[in-house]
């Protein structure tokens, strides 16, 4: 039998009392664990949390930080580590620091490559958030022909790198675990899209087959779909403008799903009304409010489609509060 796999592992300043936790931090997660060391203009305030998956060979760690710097100092380098973090602001504004004191300006969108084999780090100015991808320098090598090279600098490409920020968020923010099968397919759908930000023209970006660059964009086109089913106007169009692409881009990449747009989007506003069904927030509301609520436009086409996909009318549900899903 397949062991579940490990939660990811929450380290946050809130457990433990203010005037405890910078050191707590600083200890626990930053040297312990991250194998840096922080400093910030003011620890009675001070403030962070970080979520680590661990993948394969590689970490994700979705950052929520205050005012504070990371590096890679003197004494840290002694541990031989040569590999690399790819680190990604999301929100906030700060730079990230090279050997030579050089600032790389990082703000939402913009990510740079740092070697762990030389001092250096980012400085956050204020409250901001980011994603790090530590990346050891065998698994990078498979992307990046020449990492040192690259260490430093920002991606090229910056179409890919949205595609691997989007990637990358969607597994920051989950709460569970990813199995090991997932875990090798997320790494090369990483690889190949690190391929393509920082070296679209070179030999791995051209055989990366740009699966992953695929991948990233379906998950952002579902994505979409999630966060705007509401909207009863939502169309292929409407998503393809969003994304940058064309409509028939769209009925591609979901090609391989199984599914049509119209189906996808459909069935999101299903498990949107069901929700509402079963909630008591929305117990008063008028089966024709829960809905138009969902994103569907029309009654008589809401009730059909939810008999068909749950085996009852959506009246006969919530007086039961039976169904299958």
């Amino acid at each position: 039998m397949t062991p579940p796999p490990p939660d990811p592992l929450v380290f946050s300043t809130d457990a433990y009392e203010q005037r405890d936790r910078f050191d707590a931090w600083r200890e626990t997660f930053a040297l312990a664990l991250a194998r840096v060391d922080i400093a910030t203009p003011d620890p009675v305030r001070f403030h962070a949390s970080a979520t680590v998956h661990t993948f394969d060979a590689m970490r994700l760690i979705a950052f929520d930080l205050g005012p504070m710097s990371i590096s890679r100092t003197a004494d840290l380098l002694r541990d031989g580590d040569d590999g690399f973090s790819l680190v990604l602001c999301t929100s906030g504004a700060g730079h990230a620091v090279g050997p030579d004191g050089d600032g790389t300006p990082l703000s939402p969108g913009r990510a740079v490559l740092i070697p762990h084999y030389v001092r250096g780090g980012t400085v956050a100015y204020g409250d901001n958030t980011e994603v790090s991808l530590v990346i050891p320098r065998a698994a990078l090598r498979q992307a990046i022909r020449d990492p040192d090279a690259a260490a430093g600098r920002m991606p090229t490409n910056p179409a890919a790198l949205a595609l691997l920020a989007g990637y990358l968020g969607l597994f920051a923010e989950r709460r569970e675990g990813v199995s090991r099968p997932l875990a090798g397919l997320v790494e090369g759908h990483v690889l190949d899209l690190l391929a393509l930000a920082f070296d679209p023209g070179g030999d791995f970006a051209r055989t990366a087959g740009h699966g992953g660059a695929r991948t990233a964009m379906r998950q952002r086109l579902l994505a979409v779909i999630a966060e705007r089913h509401r909207d009863p106007d939502l169309d292929p169009g409407a998503v393809a403008a969003t994304l940058g692409i064309s409509i028939r881009s769209i009925h591609a990449l979901l090609e391989p799903t199984g599914e049509t747009f119209s189906e996808h989007l459909r069935e999101r506003r299903l498990q949107s009304a069901l929700q509402m069904l079963r909630s008591p927030r929305h117990r008063d509301w008028r089966i024709v409010d829960i809905a138009f609520a969902a994103g569907f436009g029309d009654l008589s086409y809401f009730n059909r489609t939810f008999r068909r996909r749950f085996g009852d009318t959506p009246q006969a549900f919530r007086r039961t509060g039976s169904g299958e899903v």
